[in-house]
């Protein structure tokens, strides 16, 4: 996750006139795009972070019912990934920990 919104944040810097994704149409307004991709991610961050704080220590499968509850639980296998990427990204900025199983929120 953290590599992923820095090369948002790169992109963002470049004179793009469209995206042009893998799937779906072309995205004529790459800037307002990008900054909503990022506010996205963002806000789904702080619902991590307010998860982990609550719980102090929990699995991804406590956490994911939790940080994902405005998402269709048919979802919920997807949103497992996007989960675990936070996760990992709070890992690398030492803000919590993980034991193998269990995510601990590491206070500052």
């Amino acid at each position: 996750m953290r590599l992923y919104l820095q090369s948002l944040h790169r992109l963002r810097e470049l004179p793009l006139a469209a995206l042009l994704p893998g799937h779906g149409a072309a995205m004529l307004d790459p800037r307002n795009e990008i900054d909503r991709v990022i506010a996205h991610r963002s806000r789904r961050e702080d619902k991590v972070v307010d998860a982990l704080r609550r719980e102090g220590a929990a699995s991804l499968d406590a956490l994911l019912p939790r940080v994902y509850d405005d998402t269709p639980a048919a979802l919920h296998g997807l949103a497992r990934y996007s989960l675990l990427a936070h996760l990992q990204k709070l890992v690398e900025e030492e803000r919590a920990d993980a034991d193998g199983v269990t995510w601990i929120w590491r206070e500052r």
